[in-house]
């Protein structure tokens, strides 16, 4: 099975968040609110709903998508590396 994605939009105010949640919930998603003051919305794309529908239900109410990155230290994705050195190990270790 495959797990829902979140998708979070930001709206300008509550109503229109409140209208993209009214729209999404016709169609067959289950948006909830999320954040201070209902301007956030998140709804979940899985394998029974169209993404291009819900995308397109939340910006025609005003709704910005939200990308939500993941950071990750240079250190850890630095591919020029052996992999000897990324363990820890000397070249004097690795020629004996």
């Amino acid at each position: 099975m495959i797990n829902p994605t979140p998708i979070l939009f930001e709206f300008k105010d509550s109503h229109s968040a409140s209208k993209a949640m009214d729209a999404l919930k016709e169609l067959g998603y289950e948006p909830q609110h999320v954040g201070e003051a209902g301007k956030r919305i998140v709804f979940l794309h899985d394998f029974h709903n169209n993404l291009y529908t819900g995308l397109e239900i939340a910006q025609i109410h005003g709704g910005n998508l939200i990308e939500q990155e993941v950071a990750l230290p240079a250190h850890l994705i630095n591919e020029d590396w052996s992999e000897a050195y990324a363990l820890g190990e000397t070249e004097e270790r690795e020629q004996t």
